[in-house]
């Protein structure tokens, strides 16, 4: 008897467990019921505080439209949920359905403002909320409240995202490090989260330190590194070569990044029955998946800067670090007087190159020295920065003889040594012989343009014929002079009309806006080319959108308020439009919108949805009038 019993229960909950999944799936809709669309909202915030605004419907809708939020963030929303409640009275069964747009806000700074409404569309008619007011009093930033249903909206932000699930490390090559000694960088994010992608990123300051970048790779990739036995998804943001300028401890302040972080929802469904509620709350039922944001920063790390040894540093030593070598040539070494010489020094090596600029070279006092032309061929890596920097000395012997430059001599730290290095590069000795006549230097190597020209203080007589006029002739009494005074006024009196007649069609807005109207959509589909081409997917679709509804509000006399598929469609039947394209133009706005908050890959639609726009924007332009 008991076993009997126990079927029928089990029985009877999965017959009304079938009745109450054919009645989600066909959207039974309430009898005798109105349309309510109402909106739930906190009165007061405090400022900093993160809330709730729900916008609560009784029937199924399309096109919801929700307000612009100005002076709140959004932190994420519009979230979709449905909740259904089924009852049995006297044997007739009564439902009612209520969807929920649900809006995670924080409030920026103090004041009153004002929400909008939000619209949504139920069986073709248009339903608004009214618009409310929302006061942000003076509060702390740490605290959150809630504007609908008490409990917490940091559930659905970032506030359930821990330090454990989502951070940044800075990590050190090594933690110290001579004065001049180049050490990486690198900022690392650590996640066990899906990552969607990352926003405001604020780069550390490298105070007493000269910094050199580390080129990264366009497209950040992912590898997973263990951290105190938990396994994270680790990809590196940042490298940076440091060369400390001074010893001591220095410390590299915190980088800051708002992370984009996909995290799923669920919408709770209230039947009236706990077995129905368990069974449709704990399935997956009602399940969505939304993006968030997660301020999220690294620690300060600290380096000890030893300084470098004062004991064996030689006299001519300027503060290079690093292993260096050094080479001089010289272009020839038999020269005129009065001609240009190219000496030239390529410092090679591992180390603080860019901080060199000083060599000083020995020259003959009768030769006349130019500033060198500086050129790098130096790169930054993970390894360090290497590479070679070039000083180009322009040389002009002034006077006939024998002169020598004597060899280079460069000291440097060598970290591999621990100890002072010199150095030197080749010397040479240059006969000038004297000078044929005239006292001009001629030179066609590098820096060529810093070369003076001598002896050319002397203008060259006139050899033309000169122009002369009669005495007494005036310019007034010539045609260029009635000219020029006569073609003035006549300009300003064009402007005048132009100007005029400027302002007559500027005053007619909605004229304006129809002519504007494909040169806008034009300029955005350009615009959409360039994410196109360089993979911004998001940008893409934005820019996308915003063309072909710009062109039909513009073109259309339509203000930006009331723009629906529905209203466009009737004002596309007024002006004649065909119904090939104007099914055409409703589908590609529907897709467009689709794609942009729809998960997956978008990149593989981008070309066809691209092309699709174009075509439309041409056509429409010719057949509306």
């Amino acid at each position: 008897m008991d076993v009997t019993m126990m079927i029928m229960k089990i029985l009877k909950k999965l017959l009304f467990l079938l009745l109450a999944f054919l009645l989600f799936l066909v959207h039974k809709e309430s009898k005798g019921q109105g349309v309510s669309f109402t909106v739930n909202a906190p009165q007061q915030v405090g400022a900093g505080d993160q809330f709730r605004v729900v916008f609560s419907l009784n029937d199924a809708g399309t096109s919801f439209k929700g307000p612009s939020f100005k002076g709140f963030s959004v932190l994420s929303g519009p979230s979709q949920s449905t909740s259904s409640n089924i009852q049995f009275i006297n044997g007739a069964m009564t439902q009612s359905v209520n969807y929920s747009f649900t809006y995670i806000l924080q409030a920026d700074k103090e004041g009153t403002y004002q929400v909008e409404p939000a619209s949504i569309t139920v069986q073709g008619k248009q339903f608004r909320t009214n618009a409310f007011n929302i006061q942000v009093l003076k509060g702390s930033p740490n605290r959150q409240r809630q504007g609908g249903g008490g409990q917490s909206g940091g559930n659905q932000g970032g506030a359930n995202i821990s330090g454990n699930d989502l951070f940044i490390k800075t990590l050190l090559s090594k933690p110290e490090a001579y004065q001049g000694e180049q050490i990486t960088v690198t900022q690392k994010i650590y996640s066990r989260v899906a990552l969607m992608g990352f926003e405001n990123v604020k780069l550390p300051s490298f105070e007493g330190f000269w910094s050199s970048e580390v080129k990264m790779p366009e497209q950040v990739s992912l590898h997973k590194e263990t951290v105190n036995g938990t396994v994270y998804n680790v990809a590196e943001l940042k490298k940076t070569i440091l060369f400390p300028q001074k010893s001591g401890t220095l410390t590299i302040q915190p980088m800051t990044v708002t992370a984009v972080v996909q995290v799923r929802t669920q919408g709770r469904t209230t039947t009236g029955d706990p077995f129905f509620d368990n069974f449709f709350n704990g399935s997956g039922f009602g399940s969505s998946v939304q993006n968030v944001r997660k301020e999220i920063k690294s620690a300060p790390v600290s380096i000890r800067v030893k300084p470098l040894p004062e004991q064996s540093q030689p006299a001519g030593f300027g503060g290079a670090v690093g292993s260096f070598s050094l080479k001089a040539t010289l272009d020839k070494t038999e020269v005129k007087a009065n001609e240009a010489l190219n000496y030239k020094i390529t410092l090679s090596g591992t180390g603080n190159l860019e901080l060199v600029d000083d060599l000083k070279v020995e020259f003959p006092s009768d030769f006349e020295v130019y500033d060198p032309k500086i050129s790098n061929n130096i790169s930054a890596s993970a390894s360090g920065v290497t590479g070679n920097r070039i000083f180009e000395y322009l040389v002009i012997p002034r006077n006939p003889g024998d002169y020598e430059i004597p060899p280079l001599k460069f000291s440097y730290f060598d970290l591999g040594k621990k100890a002072y290095v010199d150095i030197q590069a080749a010397g040479f000795t240059i006969k000038v012989q004297k000078g044929a006549g005239g006292s001009t230097a001629a030179y066609t190597a590098a820096g060529k343009e810093d070369v003076k020209i001598l002896g050319s203080d002397i203008r060259y007589i006139k050899t033309g014929r000169p122009q002369l006029r009669p005495i007494g002739a005036m310019f007034y009494q010539t045609a260029l002079f009635w000219g020029l005074f006569v073609i003035p006024i006549v300009l300003f009196g064009l402007v005048i009309l132009i100007w005029n007649r400027h302002m007559r069609l500027r005053g007619d807005q909605s004229l304006m806006k129809n002519r504007k109207a494909t040169r806008v959509a034009k300029a955005r589909m350009k615009k959409a080319a360039a994410y196109l081409k360089s993979g911004e997917e998001e940008a893409f679709y934005v820019e996308v959108s915003q063309a072909l509804w710009g062109y039909l509000a513009d073109k259309l006399y339509l203000p930006q308020a009331t723009l629906s598929l529905e209203t466009v469609h009737e004002a596309l039947e007024k002006k004649g439009v065909g119904e090939a394209l104007r099914l055409r133009y409703e589908s590609v706005l529907q897709e467009c919108e689709f794609i942009r908050f729809a998960p997956g890959d978008k990149a593989g639609k981008m070309e066809g949805l691209y092309q699709q726009s174009l075509e439309i924007v041409m056509t429409a332009e010719k057949e509306i009038s």
